[in-house]
Parts: structure tokens; sequence; C-alpha cells
């Protein structure tokens, strides 16, 4: 991985980019679980259950993998 001195400035902008996403992609994952458990009654079991749930959880490992491959190979 580059330092960022090392980055020209396009390297930089998209860094960046991918790094808002990120933190954003986690901080919205995480307000959604706080608020279904919280629906759910703080029941863990069904929050689990939750079709909802396994939705997210699936369009999250993709985003995942779709980050992954964005990785530069060295």
């Amino acid at each position: 991985m580059k330092k960022w001195k090392d980055r020209n400035p396009k390297e930089r902008k998209y860094f960046l980019i991918r790094l808002i996403g990120g933190i954003g992609f986690l901080l919205v994952g995480l307000i959604f679980a706080i608020i279904s458990l919280v629906m759910n009654g703080w029941n863990f079991a069904d929050f689990i259950s939750n079709p909802t749930f396994l939705l997210v959880v699936l369009l999250a490992l993709a985003l995942g993998i779709t980050f992954i491959s964005w990785a530069e190979v060295k």
C-alpha cells in the first residue's frame, strides 16, 4: 500500500471517496442494526430470524466482495 505522500492527487481523491464510503456504509449498517433490535424489543433471536436482516447481510457481503475486488494487487 502506498503512503499518502506517494500518491498523486487523483489517487488521493479516490482513496478518500472509498474511505468515506466504507465508513458511511458501516455507520448505516450499525444504525440499521440498532433500530431493528429496538423494534424487536432487544430480542437478538428475532433480529437474526428477520428476513430483512438476511437481505442486509447479503448486500453487505456483496459490497465487501466488490470493495476487495477493487484492491490493487502488487
